[in-house]
């Protein structure tokens, strides 16, 4: 037999037969007699507890009242440790229950109310809750973003996947617009991600580069698997909402099944790369294969020869430098591995890793990507784990949600991007320089190196109109007004100071603006910091601003949300008939205790409401300031690592010269004239 006191909540249990007359049960909050004999069972209850009393603070609950206005915080997103702060700063001379709250009582009062629903849980399991959000979204019809869902456990109706795989593919109408805008005949990179759930669920995202050269994330998939079926199931799910996407550019990590999966269902695509940071990270990590008394030493010099071979812009000085590389690698015992490891993997691949053969195609590696990783995993997940999977489609969710703000903010106001303040910075250095230049026939210019003398430079102009958001408003040109070989310009996508100083030079031959900007090379205007949208079809502008806002704003104001909500109530009154299982209708059951505490919340969430105290002055970005402790006075030795670090620009020189036994002088000045590479 079980008996609770109901204050204190202290459980016992006794056994008991009916050969013995009396029994008499104690805990310190109450005593409860029970007689027994061969008819008749006979209890007393002493409500009085011994010990304590019922107004001590540890037995008290806390009050509703105080429930209601917690739960109001936490529904408008407060964090747990800003209402815990407001608590415990308005802490009276009597100490009364709400003083004393706690993270767990903080998460009691979240349960009760429902709000998880906040976090995208609708259920306890994550499974079942992924679920239900699924079959939310089908009633979006149009702004539904779920495109393909394989469940855990399902039968696949293709065949292509197992009972024990899943695969969740999103896609919403915001980001097919931009797919099928900004990927056909331009750029489309991929790449995956792991640590967003805590079932090794891979995350694989597709990106195109917008007009301003900016990232933007078109559909994400979930899933266990990494191999080409799954990537083409995601590619043909995506080819049956917007159709076959042809781009110019396709850009993946080093593996080969995100391409074989887009050329199996998208078709060949004419510039296949490999980001170079991902290049660059299978380099390092298979210089271990060099080995030796010297192999630190060995390293670090192959290491930066592969760095001059990946950035030679000379596809015949590539071809021939590769032939001497090879040659030395496998001539060498001790590197004779590592060469046999290069020649196979990346040797007879070089248009895929060559900087000579990406010029002009307007990216290099997909820093956008894992930018965004890193913003998602540090800023929207403040650098915590996630264990659910409905709660890292929220966080996705809400990202591509603030980018299509971003992209809205620069189509409307103009925003200052990465590759403008780029250009910027060549521009006003351009300012400064004092070069001859001399113009020909052919809307081509030679100017002459800053460094070198009787060396001159090619730039020739291509187009006479601003076609792109690249632009700087000083010069008056874009990316595609001119032409140059150098790095700065034809992998980064920046233009280079020598194509801002002959534009600057053309504004002087026309209308003599240099001598003002000479004045004031650091005065900014508007239109330097913040670039507005300059496509010419304005229509199309305000059409990507309807697809995004279709997915972005709530319902109508003139929408009666109270019918609604009627109507809602009352199909569900006649669905519960529906319900067989009772332990479902139990659930269904805590659901509607849930919304109910959830509407008195908001009910009297204007009455309970409190804004919150600030209690100091200082800034939100002030350091703190370090606690005094002990130090070691004594100077250690510092141990000397042979790390891997790229190339100097007289390395560059050296090594250019021992794989083609000659001066380069075209690649050694443009490596002094743009700065490529950083002096060590």
């Amino acid at each position: 037999m079980n008996f609770n006191c109901e204050i204190c909540q202290i459980g016992f249990s006794t056994k008991f037969s009916l050969n013995r007359h009396q029994k008499s049960l104690k805990c310190q909050s109450g005593e409860i007699k029970l007689k027994l004999s061969q008819c008749k069972c006979e209890v007393t209850f002493y409500k009085e507890h011994y010990g304590h009393k019922e107004i001590e603070l540890q037995h008290v609950k806390i009050p509703d009242i105080k429930k209601h206005e917690i739960a109001a915080k936490l529904s408008q997103s407060v964090t747990f440790k800003r209402v815990l702060d407001d608590v415990r700063e308005n802490i009276g001379n009597s100490l009364k229950r709400e003083d004393l709250i706690t993270l767990s009582d903080l998460h009691n009062i979240k349960q009760k109310y429902n709000l998880n629903l906040k976090d995208g849980q609708f259920h306890k399991s994550d499974a079942t809750s992924v679920d239900m959000w699924v079959e939310q979204m089908k009633k979006e019809k149009e702004n539904n973003c779920v495109i393909y869902y394989k469940r855990q456990g399902e039968v696949d109706d293709k065949g292509m996947l197992d009972l024990k795989d899943v695969c969740i593919i999103l896609m919403d109408p915001g980001q097919k617009y931009m797919l099928h805008t900004f990927g056909q005949q331009k750029i489309v990179c991929i790449d995956g991600t792991h640590g967003l759930n805590g079932y090794d669920f891979e995350l694989v995202t597709l990106m195109v580069v917008d007009d301003f050269g900016s990232g933007f994330l078109c559909c994400f998939t979930f899933t266990n698997l990494k191999d080409t079926n799954i990537y083409t199931i995601m590619f043909s799910a995506i080819k049956d909402v917007i159709g076959i996407i042809q781009p110019q550019t396709f850009m993946s990590d080093i593996v080969e099944t995100f391409y074989f999966a887009w050329e199996n269902i998208m078709g060949p695509v004419p510039h296949r790369i490999l980001c170079s940071w991902h290049v660059d990270k299978a380099w390092r990590q298979n210089l271990t294969k060099i080995i030796g008394s010297q192999s630190k030493e060995k390293q670090s010099t192959v290491y930066k020869s592969l760095k001059v071979l990946q950035t030679m812009t000379s596809e015949t000085e590539l071809n021939q430098s590769l032939k001497e590389f090879s040659n030395v690698m496998k001539n060498d015992p001790d590197t004779k591995e590592f060469g046999l490891y290069f020649d196979r993997t990346y040797g007879n691949r070089t248009t895929l890793w060559a900087y000579c053969y990406r010029k002009g195609l307007g990216i290099n590696c997909n820093m956008h990507l894992e930018s965004m990783h890193k913003s998602i995993k540090y800023h929207y997940l403040n650098g915590c784990k996630v264990g659910r999977l409905d709660k890292s489609i929220l966080i996705i969710r809400r990202y591509t949600r603030d980018k299509k703000v971003e992209r809205m903010v620069k189509l409307t106001k103009g925003k200052s991007t990465t590759r403008i303040q780029e250009i910027k910075k060549r521009h006003i250095k351009s300012i400064t320089m004092n070069l001859k230049i001399n113009f020909d026939n052919n809307n081509t210019w030679n100017v002459e190196s800053e460094n070198v003398p009787n060396q001159l430079y090619i730039v020739k102009q291509v187009n006479n109109e601003i076609c792109c958001a690249m632009v700087c408003s000083a010069c008056k040109i874009c990316i595609h007004t001119f032409e140059y070989s150098c790095l700065d310009y034809s992998i980064k996508s920046i233009i280079c100071k020598h194509i801002h100083f002959i534009a600057l030079n053309i504004i002087e031959s026309e209308n003599k603006l240099l001598e003002d900007l000479t004045t004031h090379p650091t005065q900014e205007t508007d239109a330097d910091v913040t670039v507005t949208s300059t496509k010419t079809n304005k229509q199309s502008e305000t059409e990507e601003l309807e697809v995004h806002m279709k997915t972005l704003g709530n319902p109508k104001k003139d929408e009666n949300i109270y019918a609604k909500f009627k109507e809602k109530a009352t199909s569900m009154i006649n669905k519960i008939t529906s319900i067989q299982n009772p332990d479902h209708l139990k659930v269904a059951m805590q659901k509607l205790e849930a919304l109910d505490a959830f509407i008195d919340v908001t009910s009297k969430e204007t009455a309970t409401g409190t804004e919150f105290i600030k209690t100091n002055s200082d800034p939100s970005n002030k350091k703190i300031i370090t606690q005094t402790n002990f130090y070691s006075t004594k100077n250690k030795r510092r141990k000397i690592e042979n790390d891997l670090t790229k190339p100097s620009r007289l390395e560059t020189r050296d090594l250019s010269d021992l794989f083609l036994n000659k001066k380069l002088n075209v690649l050694k000045e443009q490596d002094i004239e743009h700065s490529y590479f950083k002096e060590h």
